[in-house]
């Protein structure tokens, strides 16, 4: 989910959410938010007209994973002298929902947050019902979001476009561990072209000696028995 919208002080506002880690996270953050501040610019404008842009990424994955803390703000600030800021029309924010043990509702963000992971669990808690009667905006989010599921159309569309990228994501990991495998077989006939004993092989590729030699047995097969043996081992 995309959404961007324009504050009352003038600053663009995106917030983004993701469930799955796709890889280069960060670049394609940075990107985003280069082409949604460029696009503020027209032929005959000057860069005074340039406002701050504020790109927030809510992730339900893990993406920082040797820091504990759930929100990490990143600016322009001097290597050397962090307090000396370049501009402030930079700030990309990411906040990982799966290193959430805990919540502070004296904290605005927090509620937010709690809402954000929890709206659709039916939760039986009590904390959500006072989420939504202490917070005007969060209440409103919600009529908005059970407006939403309420809609055939809408819904439908939803649902087809769920169905779409879960079929995109497995075919995706379904090529990438297949490239591994055609990687892993090929890495095993060459060895096997040096005459190293399937034991050896086994310990490069961390496979049994077993396997190898199944492997080499099943000659233009072999990729396929990596395979099924995955599968069946998943």
């Amino acid at each position: 989910m995309d959404i961007k919208a324009k504050s009352s002080d003038g600053r663009w506002i995106d917030i983004e959410m993701q469930n799955s880690d796709k890889g280069f996270f960060g670049e394609r953050a940075l990107y985003y938010w280069t082409d949604l501040y460029g696009d503020q610019l027209v032929t005959g404008d000057n860069y005074s007209t340039l406002r701050p842009v504020v790109y927030i990424n809510i992730l339900d994955f893990k993406m920082f994973k040797n820091v504990d803390r759930y929100h990490l703000c990143f600016m322009l600030r001097e290597k050397d002298t962090p307090e000396l800021l370049l501009t402030d029309h930079l700030s990309l924010h990411f906040l990982e929902l799966p290193k959430i043990t805990a919540y502070n509702l004296d904290k605005s963000l927090d509620n937010w947050l709690y809402y954000l992971k929890n709206e659709g669990l039916n939760k039986e808690d009590g904390i959500m019902e006072n989420i939504l009667k202490n917070n005007p905006q969060i209440a409103n989010a919600r009529e908005k979001y059970l407006s939403f599921t309420q809609d055939e159309h809408m819904r439908e569309a939803y649902d087809s476009h769920i169905r779409w990228k879960r079929d995109h994501d497995s075919a995706l990991f379904f090529a990438e561990k297949k490239g591994r495998h055609e990687e892993k077989f090929q890495t095993i006939m060459e060895l096997l072209d040096f005459n190293m004993k399937p034991e050896e092989i086994a310990r490069i590729t961390r496979l049994t000696p077993e396997q190898v030699r199944a492997v080499i047995a099943a000659g233009d097969k072999g990729l396929d028995l990596l395979m099924e043996d995955d599968a069946t081992r998943h």
